[in-house]
């Protein structure tokens, strides 16, 4: 954090982030209970990185409320995901970030099978 607000306008530096995920997909384009699923898919393994930076500065809602609920389940009194401070919250939101990638190395069907 220090290069980034002491040292970025000096040096014209840059600073980005590149992200690689799988792509989910409905097993079942029909069935709503499938995308649901293909977006809880992305929310953990995508979102979980790319929410904090470019959203709000926290995880995805959907990560915290499951991982909060099996936490509970599981006779724990707090949730095992750790929680951003508002410092850290407004530090990590993407203000400085200068450029962007995206790696997608597959797509995978995924279902509700619960």
């Amino acid at each position: 954090m220090i290069y980034l607000t002491n040292n970025i306008v000096k040096s014209l530096g840059i600073v980005g982030i590149t992200l690689n995920t799988d792509w989910w997909a409905p097993y079942n384009p029909d069935n709503p209970a499938d995308w649901e699923a293909a977006d809880r898919a992305l929310q953990f393994t995508f979102e979980w990185f790319k929410n904090p930076v470019f959203n709000n500065g926290d995880y995805p809602e959907t990560m915290k409320t499951v991982i909060a609920e099996r936490s509970m389940a599981a006779g724990l009194n707090v949730s095992r995901l750790p929680e951003f401070t508002n410092e850290q919250k407004e530090m990590i939101q993407g203000k400085l970030i200068s450029f962007y990638r995206l790696v997608i190395y597959s797509e995978s069907p995924v279902y509700r099978n619960i």
